[in-house]
């Protein structure tokens, strides 16, 4: 990265000028929890509906069964719907496998997005975008589980690759005729020797993978904000002001460390219930509820904000970001896959 970019980059502002009035929200498999976990919580909150292992089939159920109450919560959504690797491969033990040699595996994840796109054009405040699935290889993924023989998966690296590209082509066309412009994830998920981080950008030695959170984490401002810039999706044209959300309990606005409940739609702060940042961090992960001193009734909701900025809501974003794919170390292999 030259120099002149990473100046560019400093000088921008970390809060974009205006306020956002439409709230991205996430919705993914077990790639969702390693964007979260990958995510410096202070300066890049998400709100994320995540499901290890899921299928495009169990996440676009999931958009049905949330988004009138997401819609009811904060007036305006934009759902990115981000899946394919589940669809695509299957598991064996420890170890996954190229789940259909032949293109049906395509056809269903296409016929769920569109799905996906008559559920959410029901809701005039809701919009829904597409997100490319990242490259993946299997042989590697097996490798790393400890497969005694993991070149003999090569040849479905190859078919599963080419499934993967015909995806993303449909995930193009479909965008295009939401008019929406496609972020190409898998521009930044090739392989190492590409060398490069998206169009336009030269001599860009580091790759992007997204890969579990085992692997440790290369944290650079400058390629945080550079990825902020690039893939974050935001919107921050004027608009309504947006509504304070009251604490249940001390009744102050949720800004920091704050979770909503599925029944009511109340919001209260994660340490006036005290619920732990472990738990906090955990919730939507595991199975443990907490309990709503609003309706009483227990709740395994993981809709929830990490950090609004402080001061004039006209004056700021609260950047509630949820497609921020961070800068991870260099891994020698091709990309890991995630999976359940």
């Amino acid at each position: 990265m030259s120099r002149k970019l990473e100046k560019y980059i400093e000088n921008q502002p970390q809060y974009p000028d205006g306020f956002q009035y439409k709230t991205p929200i996430l919705v993914s498999d077990s790639k969702g929890f390693t964007l979260r976990n990958a995510c410096k919580e202070k300066e890049f909150p998400l709100e994320s509906w995540s499901k290890s292992g899921a299928t495009t089939e169990v996440l676009v159920d999931l958009i049905k069964s949330r988004i009138e109450k997401s819609i009811k919560r904060h007036q305006h959504v934009i759902i990115y719907l981000w899946s394919g690797t589940c669809d695509l491969t299957k598991k064996e033990g420890r170890f996954i496998k190229l789940k259909s040699h032949s293109k049906q595996s395509i056809q269903t994840i296409e016929e769920q997005y569109n799905r996906a796109i008559n559920i959410v054009s029901k809701y005039q405040n809701a919009e829904i975008k597409f997100i490319d699935c990242p490259l993946l290889s299997i042989s590697n993924w097996n490798k790393y589980k400890g497969h005694k023989n993991p070149e003999t998966y090569k040849v479905e690296d190859f078919l599963v690759t080419k499934q993967i590209q015909e995806l993303n082509y449909k995930i193009y066309q479909l965008n295009s005729k939401l008019t929406k412009t496609s972020v190409k994830n898998a521009l930044v998920t090739q392989l190492q020797q590409q060398h490069k981080l998206t169009i336009g950008i030269k001599n860009a030695k580091k790759h992007i993978q997204l890969t579990r959170s085992k692997y440790s984490i290369a944290r650079d401002r400058s390629s945080d904000r550079l990825l902020l810039l690039l893939l974050s999706g935001i919107e921050t044209n004027p608009g309504p002001r947006r509504p304070r959300f009251p604490c249940t309990i001390c009744q102050k606005a949720c800004k920091l460390e704050s979770i909503a409940c599925d029944d009511c739609d109340k919001w209260t702060h994660r340490n006036c219930i005290g619920m732990s940042t472990t738990e906090f961090s955990n919730l939507g992960k595991s199975e443990d509820t907490w309990t709503c001193p609003s309706c009483s009734k227990p709740n395994n909701s993981s809709t929830k904000v990490y950090f609004i900025p402080s001061g004039d809501d006209s004056k700021h974003s609260s950047l509630n970001i949820s497609t921020n794919p961070l800068l991870l170390d260099s891994i020698s292999d091709s990309s890991i896959p995630s999976t359940s």
